[in-house]
């Protein structure tokens, strides 16, 4: 009997003990708006509960801030796939998705962009409560990834993005963004790449999965009707004795540059409607901007008072269209969708959209407008306002793009818009060189390239011996003596110096550059871009070669032959071997003594060359050589070693005829 007494005391008191560790550790209330209160734990879970007695059902809903964006090379697809994984089994559960049904209850798991999410609604019990936070608790860090589960999971998740592949206007969407996004993310479909998706390892899923989902990466959402002492209880008896992370998240830091003008993608695949789609960059849900520019889109698109509605739909060049803004954690999109039957013209519809979306910026909007579209808004607030386990599942995309209150500050920003907000995005975002333009043209049979994968480089390659190897060449000490003694001078009968090296080369490759010099002062005055145009004339054709005929027999003897002009000089660089060097040399001397100075071909080097100049107007670097170069030379203009300025060197190409490169080269 003393044994038993002992024993009970020392429960009592290990109770006694446990009651105050856990009045310690209960959740610190952070926060409350409007109803909604926010805890904290210490291992950094956020906890939201939304109490509503009139309520039947509770919902549970965690999400975790892990979705698309957080991605990186190769990992397309993995925090969806994770999502699909966390239906399988963890440390408690052999087989969440049939623990879930035989609750009874309505549940699913969503992927995004910003976010990752899983609820749970069911009917309002402690039990249900109870069970629901314990088994989010225990999938949150025991969840098994199994390689063989993964992989059978494969075949699900297939059949899910094949049926986006199917959906020509879904397809179009990822066409429209990856074009609009040239970096982010958010250009990349949540879905992933089937290859991606495929071929990822446990592994490197489970990696994935303990980076991120962490009580510290978590905010769990209660709603509905429940205890709210014993729901905290709950929340601390299975997530409390989760340890924070030492790993410290480091945000994704990607920066989409400005686009630099309008783009456009055509799709091309089955389909029996034709549709355009459009996007312009938009700010983030937490920009002031945002919900001028969701009132904006409303005054656009509404059915039936919206500027396109009226001129597309209502005359019947569309069967309908839709337009609408992505709550999103970084500068998100404003997509727009038009629906054109077969039997009308999408050029026709296309140039209507874009002409009446190029008129937004400039468009005067009404009181009228204003206040239908924060009537339209602010009535689905206040519909999810009232059904509460609607909005703990609502309040997902506003935790991932940054945090829950922004759902009542989205609210407030809409009560206090003005027409002058709404002419500020109009101006500020609805730019031709914002937008991407996609098309979606029908086509029955649809070409595809199928370009196929890198081969087994290292069975490719087994016993290759390539061809017979060159005799290494002796070695050359490259000092001037050793210059000088293998260097023979000589003058040619016409006075031109010569100077030969001779040296031992790999594939006996010859370099042979010349240098002539001419004129005096006088002649050379004014005369600077007709040397660099002559120069560049001597490449077009001779009198008996076209141009083409000149390059083909340059690439038949392995050589190349280059002409550059300046102020009395002509320099040409010749590289070829040994065995062609006659070869060389034979086609050298008829370009050099034969040119055709056809006039299609100067015509054509006079545009290049303009282009060139027009270009390097804008050049820094171009630019301050220039002007390096011309406050070191004191000479006039018009003599030869004038520097001129970009604007005098087209002036000056603007005066030269074909006639004054003929009479320069005589």
């Amino acid at each position: 009997m003393r044994l038993i007494l002992i024993t009970f005391s020392l429960a009592l008191f290990a109770l006694s003990t446990n009651n105050i560790q856990a009045q310690t550790t209960a959740p610190k209330l952070v926060t409350t708006v409007e109803g909604i209160k926010e805890f904290e734990l210490k291992n950094g879970l956020r906890v939201l509960l939304i109490p509503d007695n009139s309520e039947t059902n509770i919902a549970v809903n965690i999400v975790y801030k892990v979705g698309s964006r957080h991605e990186g090379y190769g990992e397309s697809g993995m925090a969806h796939l994770l999502e699909h994984m966390l239906f399988k089994q963890s440390g408690k559960f052999t087989d969440i998705k049939k623990a879930i049904a035989d609750k009874g209850a309505s549940a699913n798991g969503t992927t995004w962009y910003d976010r990752t999410n899983y609820y749970e609604i069911l009917s309002a019990s402690d039990e249900n409560l109870r069970w629901a936070i314990d088994m989010e608790a225990d999938r949150m860090i025991n969840s098994k990834i199994l390689p063989e589960e993964l992989k059978k999971e494969f075949s699900v998740v297939r059949n899910e993005f094949e049926i986006g592949e199917n959906s020509a206007e879904r397809v179009l969407q990822e066409r429209v963004l990856s074009s609009m996004y040239l970096w982010h993310n958010y250009g990349k479909s949540t879905i992933g790449s089937k290859e991606d998706i495929e071929r990822v390892k446990a592994p490197s899923l489970k990696q994935f999965y303990k980076k991120y989902y962490q009580p510290d990466n978590a905010v769990l959402v209660i709603a509905g009707k429940f205890d709210e002492k014993k729901a905290l209880s709950y929340v601390q008896q299975y997530f409390g004795p989760i340890p924070r992370p030492t790993r410290k998240l480091e945000p994704p830091y990607t920066v989409e540059p400005p686009q630099d003008g309008e783009r456009n993608v055509t799709l091309s695949r089955t389909g029996d409607i034709q549709h355009i789609a459009l996007a312009y960059h938009t700010p983030p849900l937490a920009d002031n901007d945002f919900a001028a520019n969701e009132a904006l889109l409303e005054v656009i698109t509404n059915n039936p008072s919206g500027v396109l509605y009226k001129k597309l739909v209502e005359t019947k060049m569309s069967s309908g269209l839709y337009g609408y803004s992505q709550t999103l954690y970084d500068p998100g999109f404003s997509y727009f969708q038009v629906d054109v039957p077969m039997d009308k013209s999408i050029d026709s519809a296309k140039h209507v959209l874009l002409t009446t979306l190029d008129e937004v910026s400039k468009m005067s909007f009404t009181e009228e407008e204003l206040t239908r579209s924060k009537n339209i808004l602010l009535k689905n607030i206040e519909d999810l306002n009232s059904k509460t386990t609607d909005l703990a599942i609502q309040l997902t995309e506003y935790i991932g793009a940054g945090d829950w209150r922004l759902w009542f500050l989205s609210r407030d920003r809409i009560e206090k818009l003005t027409v002058a907000n709404l002419e500020t995005v109009a101006k500020k975002y609805y730019k031709k060189s914002n937008r991407t333009v996609g098309a979606f043209v029908p086509d029955p049979k649809p070409d595809r390239v199928v370009v196929a994968e890198t081969p087994d480089i290292k069975s490719l390659l087994n016993n290759y011996k390539g061809k017979e190897v060159e005799a290494q060449k002796a070695a050359f000490e490259n000092t001037i003596d050793n210059f000088k003694k293998h260097t023979e001078y000589g003058i040619l009968p016409n006075g031109g110096k010569y100077a030969l090296l001779e040296k031992p080369t790999k594939g006996d490759k010859i370099d042979v550059s010349i240098v002539m010099r001419f004129g005096d002062e006088k002649s050379l005055s004014n005369k600077n871009e007709t040397a660099s145009l002559l120069a560049a004339m001597l490449s077009t054709g001779t009198t008996t070669k076209t141009k083409e005929q000149i390059y083909d027999e340059l690439d038949r003897i392995k050589t190349n032959i280059s002409f550059n002009g300046g102020t009395g000089i002509l320099s040409v660089n010749i590289s070829t071997d040994k065995k062609n060097l006659p070869a060389a040399m034979a086609l050298f001397d008829d370009m050099l003594k034969n040119p055709k100075f056809d006039k299609a071909e100067f015509d054509k080097l006079i545009l290049e060359t303009k282009a060139t100049y027009e270009k390097n107007k804008n050049e820094p670097d171009y630019l301050v050589s220039q002007k390096l170069f011309k406050s070191l030379s004191a000479y006039p203009k018009g003599h030869p070693y004038y520097v001129s300025s970009t604007d005098e060197m087209l002036e000056d190409l603007s005066k030269i005829k074909l006639d004054d490169l003929k009479e320069y080269y005589k």
